[in-house]
């Protein structure tokens, strides 16, 4: 999302935007905007990687708060957006040289506790908006800001020209899972889902590095899975949503409750019906007329509610109009709205 809001506004001349971040390439080094980098690298040790992490957050003070003290010679407004609740370094250098502060915080789960109270007394202090992902995060959160706002995630442009064949999609039974490999993502209990539903294809598409794909290729080794197929990493990720039967989320909710689900949405986008787990920010949008929301471990009632919509088309059919309807009021235009709404009271 932090990429979808600086394309947004890049697409306004009024705006210069400098982004402060570390080095190494990623999803921002592409994007139309002034790059500042410093150097920053986790570690495995929890000790070392804290003690980096505070390195890290007094390089990221000193390098946003050269830029902004140089806007401010210049006679220029800064409006400086942190994304997340992790860089206080940056919420305190924008607090003291920006203009004005806009929090953007889409996660919930840190350690310790220590760290994130600190986190969000420094949110809490150093922001004149704060933008939650959902409500299910500014709740858990309970940072209580008094300009605190829900802004939804919104949908991708480059997913609006793929053409949907719903027959197509019904006929092929492909059940789409589109995650990491952590255990708590439920990889694990999709495999078992592939097992039990044989007449099914299961297609997981996966974003891992070769270290850990190695370990899950030795997990799959003597277990019988001709009809599970797994894809890394896929620049035509459309294309996936675009032939699912159903999409899953089976994120375990003991030790990951997920913020948002934008994978969720984006199958929705595609007409596709959704499982998700009944916690977290699922609820804001998936209910029973576009899905189901289950328990992760609860594998059989997975199993019975797949089966279920496979055996009427108008069944699933209703199902997937359903997704497409509600999938537009998280349009990438909505979204764009309603940022440059949030934008506009600052400048």
């Amino acid at each position: 999302m932090l990429r979808d809001a600086i394309d947004i506004v890049s697409e306004d001349p009024f705006f210069d935007i400098h982004i402060v971040t570390s080095d190494g390439n990623g999803f921002l080094s592409d994007t139309k905007a002034y790059l500042h980098k410093f150097s920053y690298k986790p570690y495995q040790n929890k000790y070392v990687r804290l003690f980096k992490y505070i390195v890290a957050q007094f390089l990221l003070f000193f390098v946003l708060s050269c830029q902004l003290i140089k806007v401010r010679l210049c006679g220029n407004r800064s409006v400086v957006i942190v994304n997340t609740l992790l860089p206080f370094g940056g919420h305190i250098a924008a607090k003291l040289f920006g203009h004005k502060v806009i929090s953007y915080i889409h996660e919930t789960y840190l350690k310790p506790k220590l760290l994130k109270s600190f986190l969000k007394k420094i949110v809490f202090m150093c922001s004149d908006k704060v933008l939650f992902v959902s409500n299910y995060v500014r709740d858990e959160l309970n940072i209580n800001h008094p300009n605190g706002i829900v802004l939804y995630n919104g949908l991708r442009r480059d997913f609006l020209n793929i053409s949907i064949d719903t027959k197509q999609k019904f006929n092929e039974k492909n059940v789409l899972f589109v995650g990491s490999l952590k255990p708590y993502k439920g990889i694990y209990s999709f495999v078992r889902l592939s097992r039990l539903l044989p007449g099914f294809n299961f297609v997981a598409i996966l974003n891992t590095s070769d270290s850990e794909y190695k370990d899950f290729e030795i997990y799959l080794h003597g277990i019988e899975t001709k009809n599970l197929t797994i894809v890394r990493n896929p620049s035509n990720l459309a294309e996936y949503f675009a032939r699912a039967f159903v999409i899953l989320n089976l994120s375990d909710p003991d030790n990951c409750v997920e913020t948002f689900g934008l994978t969720l949405l984006e199958g929705m986008s595609f007409g596709t019906p959704v499982i998700a787990p009944p916690f977290g920010g699922p609820l804001e949008f998936v209910d029973d007329a576009v899905g189901k929301l289950i328990e992760p471990t609860n594998i059989d009632e997975i199993a019975n509610f797949i089966t279920y919509i496979s055996e009427d088309y108008f069944v699933w059919e209703n199902l997937s109009s359903n997704c497409l309807r509600r999938s537009k009021q998280y349009s990438a235009d909505v979204y764009k709205k309603s940022f440059f709404d949030v934008l506009s009271e600052f400048i």
